[in-house]
Parts: structure tokens; sequence; C-alpha cells
């Protein structure tokens, strides 16, 4: 019979047979409706029955349908297609339940739908296959007694309660969120999940390729062989037996899978133990005993994060350990960790341990290196170098040893010495004009070392001061002796901020008080004029760093002061080749040097120490300065000259000795090493430009700015003075 197309219906009022003495078949399609209210598919011994549904067809019994009723007798409902052929669109089955007899019963769901849902209860001891498509039963299945296979691709959702067996082969899925009272029996790649609500009340066999996720119950024992896996964070009622090829995998990231009996490994078998960074792992919990007779530890640290060099994981519990596993294996892109296995009478740990790859051989920098090899000095305990043991890639490695350098503290020294010369030359300045009196300047620098961006950074310096001091010809021996024809003292008192531009989660920074006393001369012989200038300076330095590298975080503070001298010498020749124009070709000699104080941060142990530390630069300048004169009412009370205005130098200066500043220092308790920051330029050019206004007989006022320039480092500086003559 075939009852297929929409609007087609066959009704009976009583009950329907299909297969009742013989063989019966019938084939509902198309949307055809077949209705009853009782049905039998296979009826007497001997009869075979077979009813499909499928493409939207329908059949409705109002009371029970009936497979294979008596025995001997076949009965089989086809959902979709019936097995052996390709599945098509599924029909629906209304019935409230449906019962397998005492002949041959087959419920078979063999369709495309993606969520097919069958509400009917079912009783008895049958056959259900689950052969394609994703099906849910949602009915009352307490009563069945027989056996649910899933199969290829096909997927099975319970969750109701279920009284049978459930097989799963050749890839067959199946959701579990309620009871089932019999076996779980998983083969060929397929794969079982046992919600929190659901529980096992048999055992269950975990084949090859297969995957049993237990995160309910298990009353029975749990046995997984060679080629499967068992996870999960639930509880097994009876022994948990890991053979060998097997794998278990408790959590379904990291979790506890608890046990009530025994925990057994074979040898050959795997244990997977994943661990965070956070010191958490998977754990095996049993109340019984855990029999290891070998197997591998697999640690699998999650990504994200830096493991602590080590940071030991608890991953078995039980009421005695007995024997051991072969081998532990850590399986992670940690570049510098190992682990190992330890024991008590009731507890399995797992270990980070350092392997044999050095910091420095991942370094890509000269500074990275030196970093890399003082925290390879170091012992266990240390934050920092426990950190770094944990990075799991070259590039976080590189970074956090260059975050841990130092730079800033070397950039800092070469920017005091490179002040010392700058400043020398500035009292020594102060004789061009062969001034006397009282003089003020406030000025303002600023500068800018590029780095190279891999070693060294860019480092940016600002200072603010303010110096003053006094002129008058010279006097006494020296005037005497013809060896000075103008002396002079110097005072100032400056402050310096630092700025270094590294990574993005790193910054260091740094001020400085700066407190200079200082000396200069003038002696002219003819037009040939020898000026020189020096100072003795002291200076304290304040630096915060923050050093941040995945695992590791520390703000590093100090607190320190440095002595410095500077010394300027120059000759210049002078000649006016008009009344109101001067110029004078020039060739200076600059030097400054800085011995720095102990050093020692405080913060974590990223925190670095130095001893005592001298850095010093030098640099020749030749040039030429021209300068206009423009008269303001003629000559002073005293008949001196009219006032400069208009001023103008161009130079080229030359570095003398390293460019290149460097510090060494070391952690607490490591071995020491030398850190470098950005090079000063070896050849700039120079540009000065001012002017020089009177304001009365006795005083003026001066104003000029300047220019070094090099591909690899600028500067820029504003000066304001004030002179008093009498």
């Amino acid at each position: 019979m075939t009852v297929s197309g929409e609007g087609s219906k066959w009704t009976n009022s009583s009950s329907l047979y299909v297969g009742r003495s013989g063989t019966g078949t019938l084939a509902i399609t198309a949307s055809g409706t077949v209705s009853n209210t009782t049905g039998y598919i296979g009826y007497s011994a001997g009869s075979n029955g077979s009813v499909t549904v499928s493409e939207g067809g329908l059949v409705s019994s109002s009371a029970t349908l009936t497979l294979g009723l008596n025995a001997g007798s076949v009965g089989t409902l086809n959902i979709g297609a019936a097995q052996g052929n390709a599945a098509v669109t599924a029909g629906s089955v209304s019935a409230p339940t449906i019962t397998f007899g005492a002949g041959t019963g087959g419920l078979i769901l063999n369709h495309t739908a993606s969520n097919y849902t069958l509400a009917s209860a079912i009783t008895g001891s049958g056959s259900i296959m689950v052969l394609s498509g994703i099906t849910s039963l949602t009915g009352d299945l307490s009563a069945f007694t027989g056996t649910t296979t899933v199969s290829t691709a096909a997927e099975l959702f319970l969750s109701g309660s279920y009284g049978g067996d459930v097989a799963l082969t050749d890839g067959g899925k199946s959701t579990i969120t309620s009871a089932i009272a019999g076996d779980l029996t998983l083969s060929g790649t397929s794969t079982a999940s046992l919600g929190s609500a659901g529980s096992i009340g048999g055992d269950v066999v975990v084949g090859t390729g297969s995957t049993f996720s237990n995160n309910g119950t298990v009353s029975g024992d749990v046995d997984v062989n060679s080629g499967g896996t068992l996870q999960g964070s639930g509880t097994i009622g009876g022994d948990a037996t890991i053979n060998a090829g097997a794998t278990i995998a408790p959590g379904n990231s990291i979790g506890t899978l608890n046990v009530v009996g025994d925990v057994n490994f074979a040898a050959g078998s795997i244990y997977d133990v994943e661990v965070n960074a956070q010191g958490q792992s998977d754990l095996i919990i049993a109340t019984g005993n855990a029999n290891i007779t070998g197997g591998t530890v697999n640690l699998l640290p999650e990504a994200g994060g830096a493991y602590g060099l080590g940071t030991t994981y608890t991953f078995l519990t039980a009421a005695n350990v007995i024997g051991t596993f072969d081998a532990i294996t850590l399986n992670t892109t940690s570049l510098f960790l190992d682990a190992a296995l330890s024991y008590d009478a009731t507890h399995a740990y797992a270990t980070f341990t350092r392997n044999g790859t050095t910091f420095s051989s991942v370094a890509a920098t000269e500074n990275q290196r030196a970093v890399g090899e003082a925290l390879d000095s170091l012992g266990t305990g240390s934050e920092a170098r426990d950190a770094m043991a944990g990075q799991s890639t070259v590039v976080g490695s590189q970074s956090g040893m260059q975050a841990l350098s130092g730079e800033l503290h070397a950039a800092i020294k070469g920017a005091l010495a490179e002040g010392e010369e700058g400043f020398a030359a500035l009292i020594a300045g102060r004789m061009q004009g062969d001034p006397a009196g009282l003089w003020a300047q406030a000025y303002g620098d600023t500068g800018e070392r590029n780095g190279d961006a891999s070693n060294t950074h860019v480092f940016r310096r600002k200072e603010r001061g303010l110096a003053f001091g006094y002129a008058a010809p010279a006097g006494g021996a020296l005037g005497r002796m013809g060896l000075a024809d103008q002396l002079g003292l110097v005072f100032n008192y400056g402050r310096s901020a630092y700025d270094l531009r590294t990574a993005s989660d790193n910054s260091a920074s740094g001020d400085a008080a700066h407190y200079r006393l200082g000396a200069q001369g003038m002696k002219r012989l003819g037009a040939l004029a020898l000026r020189v200038g020096g100072q003795y300076g002291l200076h304290q330095i304040e630096t915060d760093r923050t050093v941040a590298f995945a695992g590791y975080g520390d703000r590093l503070r100090a607190d320190y002061g440095a002595h410095s001298l500077g010394g300027s010498v120059e000759a210049a020749y002078g000649f006016e080749p008009a009344a109101t124009v001067w110029i004078e070709p020039f060739a200076q000699l600059n030097y400054g040097m800085m011995l720095s104080e102990k050093i020692k941060e405080t913060g974590g142990d990223g925190a670095l120490r130095a001893r005592h530390d001298l850095a010093s630069q030098g640099n020749t300048l030749t040039g030429i300065r021209l300068t206009q004169q423009l008269s303001f009412g003629g000559e002073g009370a005293q008949g001196q000259k009219a006032y400069k205005l208009l001023k103008a130098q161009l130079g080229w200066r030359r570095l003398i000795g390293q460019a290149e500043p460097v510090g060494r220092y070391n952690f607490d308790g490591s071995s020491s090493f030398t850190s470098a920051a950005a090079a000063a330029p070896r050849d700039a050019f120079e540009m000065n430009l001012g002017v020089a206004m009177p304001l009365t007989a006795q005083a003026s006022v001066d104003f000029s700015s300047s220019l070094t320039q090099a591909p690899e480092a600028s500067a820029n500086s504003l000066r304001l003075g004030f002179n008093w003559r009498f």
C-alpha cells in the first residue's frame, strides 16, 4: 500500500495491520497521511511488516504502535529511508507509545533532518538504529530494554529516561542528558557526551578512535581501549582502566574526574594533563588506589600567560599511589621549560624544570644577549628569571630581555656627560664679547637621540635652568703675569627630564636636578683670543621604569647621585672687514665626564644594581662667527664700543671617543652585564642665531637660539641673558 501526495489520506476506524499473517508493506510519502487507533507492524509468527514514513508523510496511532507483536514476527518502522538506502527527508510518527513485541522489531531513523524529534514513549526489547541525520528521543524510554545503535554520521540526543543499552559505531554521536539504565559502548571513531544531569547505570567501553566525555555519573566501570579517550568532569562509580594506547584527559578544558573505585594505568597508556599559568591543572581523584604500571603523562599548557619555573601541579590523588609512569612530555611551545614527575604516598605531581636552551641564545641584540646571560646566572626563585623561562615565543623573550636591560640609566649617563661639555662651552662663550660685570642667563635645551630601534631606542632630554656669574679684568698674579685678561665665576641650577621610548607596555623616564660651579677666563694676543671654561657639577637623579612582559610586571625606581666635570678650550681669530662687522673663525674643544654613585633600584626581582661608574664625552667644534654691530646713540659714558646686535655662528661638531653610552649592571645575585643606549652623532652641523640689545649704558639683554642636526640625533636650545657692566 502506498499513500502519497498532498491531501492523500487513509483513515482506519480501529486497528491497522501491516504484515498480519504474511508480508505487508506500507509507504507514506509526499505529505500523505495514514491514521488508526492501534497499529501492528508484523503480527503473527512468520509474518513480516514494514512501514516507511518519508518526505513529510504522517502515520498516526491514537493508542499503541506495536512492532513484531508475536514471536517469530518481524516488524520494521522506517523514518526516512529503509536501512541500506540513501537517507531522505523524514516523515512524522504520532503515537503515544511505540512498543516492541515478542517478535523482531526495528525502528530505523535514516533521514536528512538536522533536528528530528520523536516524542513517543518506547517500550519492550527491540532495536533502534539511528543511521543518518540528527534525532532527539524525548519520550519516556525507561521501559525500553533493547539497544540503540548510532552509526556513520548520525547523531542521537537522549533527554528522557532510557532503560536499554547504547552502542555508537563508525562515527556515530550521542548527547545524553538523562538516565541510561544499561551499558554504553563506543567504537569506530564515535563520540558520546554525558551531561551533568545524565547517568549511565551500567558500564562504558571506549574503543579505538572513540571519545567519551563524562560530565555526569557512570555507575559501573569505564574501560578505555587503545585509541580511545576518556574526558570530562564527572564521576565513575566503579573502576577506570586506561589500557595501552588509550588516553584519559580530565575536564573539558581544565577539570577534575572523580573515580569511586580504582584508577588503573597500563603500560603504554596516556594521561593528558592540561595546566595554566595560574597553577591550575587537570586532576583525577580516586577513592580507591591508583595502580600505575607505566604510561606517559603529557603536560599540556594552555595558551596565554607565562609558566613559572618550579611551578608544581598535582594531577593525581588516590588512597594509595602504587607504581610510577614511564615518562612525562611537555607539549608546548615553551622555549626554556621541561617537566619532571614526582610522587608521594597519595599524590602524583608534575613540575616545570629548566631545559638546556639559554636565554641569550634567542636574543637579537647585544643588550638582550647581555641580559639573557645575567638571567642565566641566577638560581631559582627570581621572579624575573622564572617569568622569562615561561616565555613561549622568541619575540616575547626578546621583548622581556630588552625591557630588563636598564637602557635608561646608560642613556642618562650619556646625557649628563653631554650636558657638562655643553655647559662648559656656554660659560666659555660668555667671554666672546669681552663682558665685564654681572650676568644672568636663562636657558632651555632639548635633544633627541634616535637609537637603532632594536638594541637602543629613542631617548629624549629636556633641560631648563638659570646660570649667573661675574666677570672682571684679571688681577693678581694671573693679571700681572699676563696669563689672563679676564676671569669670571659661574653658578648654575637646572632641572632635566628624560624619556626613553620603548615597547608599548614599557615606559622609562627620569628627572635630575643639577648644581654647577664653574670658572672662565680669556686671554687676547692681538687678534687671537683664547677662551677657557670649566665647572664641577653635582646631580641628583630619579628614575621610574615599568617592565612588563608575559608573566611579569614590575615598577622599578631609583634615586642616586652623580658628580661631573666639564671643560672647554677655544682659540679664535677675529677681524673687522667693515666698521660694523666682526668675523671670528674659531676652533673649540669641549669635554665632559660624569661619575655616577651606586644605583639600587627598588621594586621586584627585575631591579638593577650598579657600582660607581664613569662616563665621558668630548667633541671639537670648528666654525665661524659673524656679528653685525649697530650703534645706539654713539659711545656710552665710559666710551665703550657700540653693542653687538645681530649674531650668527655656523660650525661642524665632531665627536671624540665612544659615541654610545654604556653602563654595567646586575640583578640581585646575578653576574654583571653591559647595557648600551642610543649613540650621540659622530658628526653634526650646528647653527646659532642671536641678538643683543642695550637697555642702558650698563645693562643689556641677549637672546639666542641654536640648532644641532645630524641624521641620528638633534638638539635645540634657547637662551636669554642679562648683562650688567660696571
